[in-house]
């Protein structure tokens, strides 16, 4: 087809001349910017000109911003110089699709014959989101320029408007131009099968098969159309076909993974994930995800422990050193019951010059479940000195020791985050912890001292309004203000088991029997951790109805969940009197 003289076919002959006299060569910087009448342009050719000079500065590796000066200027001059507003639109097609997409519609205007330009246009557009002017530019590429790419383009089209019997008749008119092509057969296929038309999507794979016998991929097209249609023993050939081009293929081996999970067949599941993870083909998140996504599966864990700890001894095996691969074995050690191993693991890690620090809290926590109190003391300290400024250290080290009811210990730790802290959220959540250790040292002063501390810097510090309410309730001291604590409580966080019982409790404190007696029994069913501390305040409010039956019942109910056997002894024997 003819294109304008002043069309892009300007740009094929200078590359061409540039090439063919060396102009690709590196030159150097001239003293002073070219002007036309330095190598003889006339005024006519001015903005010939400055393009000629942009795409030797582009070819010659000068910076990119004196290409567009040069075709900035070509443009200033000739308005309509669509060779300079083409290589505009391409060069700000990385940049600013908007920007380019103008600039190639301005060349479009300009020089509506000219394909290049068409196909340039088309193409921003779908960078630009703007499907629907694209479709009408590729909806006459296909005819003014009939090539297969320009049919599968306007055919993705298609489907991304929702019209996938239109994308479908579209291949099917390049299939009968052209002869089959895989690629756009194979986007045939995939457009039928999601309509669910699987026995024409079958038939279009076997046909592409038939045509291209060698690509893995149509095979593994066809297994998955066989496994959606439950033609496992089908889909099942197809798989080992496409496994016997390509044994590796990181494709064949996921479907694989979905097809045998799909007919229940744990063992040859876990032997795919097993090849998957001993290959390089997957990243490391994405194989712990595999993982964490069966492991998921509580029953599937327990009948399949022995593979599944095979997989884990392969990633550990192959990434050794990984500390999100460690974590993940050692939790499956843990799991197991193994926590020697698991400890074991993790020490050998804090031998390291840098130990990251998941490793060392890692050891702690087993240390502080295991109640080594020695070790934890030692592993924390080693953790201190490697990260000084750890303020969550300190406060993880601080809640250990108060875990372990070293409560000495635990107020230092918090004592010293409190100094290094300047956060008021923070530092009224470790003044209402120092609080909570003053209570375990029998100091009730020191303790509300710190709550109301607390509270200065946060009113609505919950935990600290809840526990200053309740332990208020329980010195029989301030039961008003313990009350209205308590009524806030519930306000900012309605439906917490622990908040209800305290405000329950005080209301049975003050008096009001029956309305903390509805309470307390909502709180105990909405409370998920069978709490033995609300079960015996219900049975102590019950009993002060007399409704003694029920309230050994639910004082029985607290010892089973784990109260302190003489406590609930004591009630017992007060109400046989």
């Amino acid at each position: 087809m003819a294109m304008k003289k002043g069309g892009v076919i300007y740009i094929v002959i200078i590359t061409m001349l540039l090439s063919a006299c060396g102009a690709i060569t590196k030159l150097h910087t001239p003293p002073k910017p070219l002007q036309p009448t330095d190598v003889g342009y006339n005024g006519d050719d001015e903005a010939l000109f400055y393009y000629t000079e942009a795409l030797k500065r582009s070819y010659t590796g000068h910076k990119e911003e004196t290409t567009l000066k040069l075709l900035h200027k070509a443009i200033e001059i000739d308005s309509n110089h669509v060779p300079s507003l083409y290589q505009l639109a391409n060069i700000y097609s990385k940049s600013d699709i908007n920007k380019a997409t103008g600039y190639s519609k301005r060349a479009m205007e300009i020089d509506s014959s000219n394909l290049w330009i068409k196909g340039q246009l088309g193409q921003l557009l779908i960078s630009a989101h703007n499907y629907s002017e694209a479709t009408d530019i590729y909806e006459e590429l296909i005819v003014e320029l009939p090539e297969p790419n320009n049919y599968r383009v306007l055919a993705a089209l298609y489907h991304q408007d929702n019209k996938p019997f239109t994308a479908i008749t579209t291949l099917e008119s390049a299939e009968k131009k052209f002869g089959r092509i895989e690629e756009l057969s194979a986007f045939k296929s995939y457009l039928l099968r999601e309509l669910r038309l699987h026995d024409k999507a079958i038939a279009e794979t076997k046909e592409r098969i038939n045509s291209y016998p060698y690509n893995y991929k149509n095979y593994l097209t066809l297994a998955e159309l066989y496994a959606e249609t439950k033609k496992d023993s089908l889909a099942y050939v197809n798989y080992e076909k496409a496994l016997s081009i390509n044994p590796n293929a990181i494709e064949i081996l996921l479907s694989l993974t979905k097809y045998y999970k799909g007919i229940g067949n744990n063992n040859q599941l876990l032997i795919t994930v097993k090849t998957i993870f001993e290959t390089d083909k997957l990243t490391v998140p994405n194989m712990i995800s595999m993982y964490n996504e069966m492991i998921a599966d509580k029953t599937f864990y327990r009948k399949n422990i022995f593979q599944i700890n095979d997989l884990a001894l392969t990633l550990i095996m192959k990434y050794p050193n990984n500390p999100d691969i460690l974590k993940l074995y050692t939790s499956n050690l843990i799991a197991q019951g193994n926590l020697d191993q698991a400890l074991t693991l993790y020490k050998e890690q804090t031998k390291r010059d840098s130990v990251p620090i998941e490793y060392l809290n890692a050891v702690i926590d087993i240390e502080a479940y295991k109640k080594n109190i020695d070790s934890v003391e030692v592993y924390s300290a080693l953790a201190i000195s490697m990260y000084p400024e750890n303020i969550d250290l300190r406060l993880r080290r601080a809640g250990i020791f108060s875990y372990l009811k070293k409560f000495d210990k635990a107020r230092d730790e918090y004592k010293f985050a409190l100094k290094h802290t300047e956060n008021d959220s923070i530092r009224s959540s470790i003044e209402g912890m120092l609080g909570d250790i003053y209570h375990e040292l029998g100091e009730p002063k020191k303790t509300y001292k710190q709550y109301d501390k607390a509270l200065k810097l946060d009113t609505n510090n919950i935990v600290v309004l809840n526990n200053y309410a309740y332990f208020l309730s329980e010195d029989n001291t301030e039961l008003e203000q313990a009350l209205e604590m308590a009524k806030r409580v519930i306000v900012l966080s309605p439906g917490n088991a622990t908040y209800l019982d305290t405000y329950g409790w005080i209301l049975y404190k003050l008096g009001d029997k029956e309305q903390a007696k509805k309470i307390i029994q909502q709180a105990i069913s909405l409370d998920s951790h069978n709490s033995s501390e609300i079960l015996l305040h219900y049975g102590d409010v019950l009993q002060s109805l007399g409704d003694t039956f029920m309230a050994k019942i639910y004082w029985k109910k607290a010892l089973e969940a784990g109260h302190d056997k003489i406590e609930i002894d004591k009630r017992v024997e007060i109400q046989n009197k």
